[in-house]
């Protein structure tokens, strides 16, 4: 399945049944890479496809995408869920030490809110 449908994210409540049941089947989902979510699109514009698509857009969706569904607490609730991710991780690997700092060093993301 793509990172996004429409101007909404897979970390959205309505969304979580598809996440329910794959787990249920004991069954992994591969987060496809696309372009990024049209609420986002501005930042691309100028370059177009060779921007927000294979180049950098891609890769980026999918790893904010995944970002989103860890924030959400998805994994606390459905903790056998598989999320497969393409290409070597859409570079998450290289972030990872940044990531886990968040929550090792930092705690909980919520409790340090942009807005």
């Amino acid at each position: 399945m793509h990172s996004h449908v429409g101007n909404s994210y897979l970390d959205d409540k309505k969304y979580w049944i598809i996440f329910e049941k794959a787990e249920k089947l004991d069954v992994p989902i591969f987060l496809h890479p696309t372009i990024p979510n049209p609420s986002m699109m501005k930042a691309y514009m100028d370059y177009g496809y060779a921007l927000a698509g294979p180049a950098w857009g891609f890769g980026s969706e999918t790893a904010l995408q995944t970002m989103r569904l860890i924030y959400s607490g998805i994994f606390d609730r459905y903790s056998r869920l598989k999320i497969i991710l393409g290409h070597l991780g859409e570079g998450m690997i290289f972030w990872m030490d940044r990531i886990d700092f968040v929550f090792t060093k930092l705690g909980w993301i919520k409790k340090f809110p942009l807005k």
